[in-house]
């Protein structure tokens, strides 16, 4: 049984668990990738299982799988020893960690433990016993109630099949073996393929193999395995088998815009910093300013949070905050400012075109309007004088400010909607219908701002 493996760890984490944990009077925030690179390190869990830490306040929340084999007394243990690696993290703030194990064959399935630092504590100093202690811990059994969850558990296992790979060239056979959680059968078979068609793949014209076996190692039970044979002769009858039946699926591509409301910063440093920067780029975003490349900048920043060093994250944050200062100061006075004739803009009028009576200004409809292209404004004045002559203007401008087509920019079929509703309003609708018609055009095809 499992559970003698594991009871030696057991009985040692009355000795194993510092008692600064507990006494310590100033707590720093312990992070998720903490949490995940402290398990991983301590190696309570079999090799080659996937985990998932969150943190919730003072919990952790970790998602693992639960081996086949292992009764409740095991899981209970498993569980203890994830929570004693958490909870010895240098000046953790985490005071109870809950482990979920998830059934590998039913990923929908689990099976959740929740431990208390005051439980260990106890534990630690005597006043509870391993045999009350085990008996005091409550297993709860479940089902996920969402089916993102039930993709992401089924994820996990994938990512946890592709570890530790050893390779050997045997002439006529290449043996590729692994370690790899419980599933079906169905699904070692398909694994198995997508190994072997790498390998040989990986070999091209030299690989002179018949055969490919590839044999999934428990990573719980120490020499069992199960093994799917490929022939290379029928690889490809398979391959072209498996594209018959992929060929009937639906496949598109698209783009969706990110927003800066849609962004959660993660877990780590410069936390609060960085929560203060993403408002001030939301608050741009509720007056109709353009942010797209503020909310890709700050997604990288992110995104370096588990590597880079804080220094590296404070000067990255600085530089777009000062960035971020420099657009709110533009929109400040793009505000304040009366609206004048931009003479590098405003080419003179032509005998092509003429301006009669007043210049009626229509009513913005963010986000038409004359900072539709947000580098720029396109004064009325400007546009009545030649319609034309002007729009090719601000398109070299805009293509040189974006460094991209106008036309695959969603912002240009703005542009052009203003220009529509500048002429429609000054009598002009037959000029305005010519533009509208582009602006349409563009519209269907235009990709959202910051998308590639």
């Amino acid at each position: 049984m499992l559970t003698r493996c594991r009871k030696a760890n057991l009985i040692g984490i009355a000795t194993a668990i510092s008692l600064s944990l507990f006494s310590g009077s100033c707590l720093a925030a312990t992070t998720a990738d903490d949490i995940a690179s402290s398990i991983n390190k301590a190696r309570v869990l079999a090799p080659g299982t996937q985990i998932k830490a969150r943190v919730q306040g003072e919990q952790a929340l970790i998602s693992t799988f639960r081996n086949e084999r292992a009764d409740d007394k095991d899981v209970k243990i498993e569980a203890l020893l994830v929570a004693k690696t958490v909870f010895e993290i240098p000046s953790s703030s985490i005071t109870s960690v809950s482990v979920y194990f998830y059934n590998s064959r039913q990923p929908s399935e689990f099976k959740t433990v929740t431990i208390r630092s005051s439980d260990v504590k106890a534990f630690t100093s005597g006043q509870v016993g391993q045999d009350e202690l085990l008996s005091s811990i409550e297993i709860k059994s479940g089902k996920v109630a969402d089916a993102a969850t039930a993709i992401e558990s089924r994820m996990m296992l994938a990512a946890a099949a592709r570890r530790d790979f050893q390779i050997v060239d045997k002439g006529e056979e290449i043996e590729v073996s692994c370690k790899m959680p419980a599933l079906s059968d169905d699904d070692y078979k398909l694994e198995a393929f997508k190994i072997a068609q790498t390998a040989v793949n990986f070999y091209g014209d030299k690989v002179a193999a018949k055969r490919v076996n590839v044999l999934f190692f428990d990573p719980a039970e120490r020499g069992k395995f199960k093994q799917v044979s490929i022939s290379l002769a029928n690889m490809s009858n398979v391959q072209r088998q498996m594209l018959a039946a992929l060929s009937s699926l639906s496949f598109t591509e698209g783009v969706s815009k990110v927003g800066a409301r849609d962004i959660v910063p993660v877990d780590g440093n410069l936390l609060a910093e960085r929560k203060s920067l993403l408002e001030r780029i939301k608050g741009l975003e509720d007056k109709g300013v353009g942010v797209a490349p503020f909310v890709q900048a700050f997604q990288s920043i992110d995104s370096k949070v588990a590597t880079a060093t804080e220094a590296v994250l404070a000067a990255d944050i600085k530089r777009l905050n000062d960035t971020v200062s420099e657009q709110e100061k533009r929109y400040a006075n793009a505000k304040t400012q009366k609206p004048v004739k931009d003479k590098t803009d405003d080419p003179a009028p032509s005998t092509s075109s003429t301006q009669v009576g007043d210049i009626v200004t229509p009513k913005p409809k963010p986000p038409i309007s004359q900072w539709a292209l947000n580098y720029f404004p396109m004064p009325v004045s400007s546009i009545l004088h030649n319609p034309t002559q002007y729009l090719g203007t601000i398109k070299e401008r805009f293509e040189r400010e974006s460094k991209a087509k106008a036309e695959g920019d969603i912002r240009w079929a703005h542009a052009l909607f203003w220009f529509s509703e500048v002429l429609k309003a000054n009598n002009r609708a037959d000029e305005g219908k010519r533009f509208e018609d582009q602006a349409r055009a563009v519209a269907l095809t235009a990709k959202p701002v910051g998308k590639k």
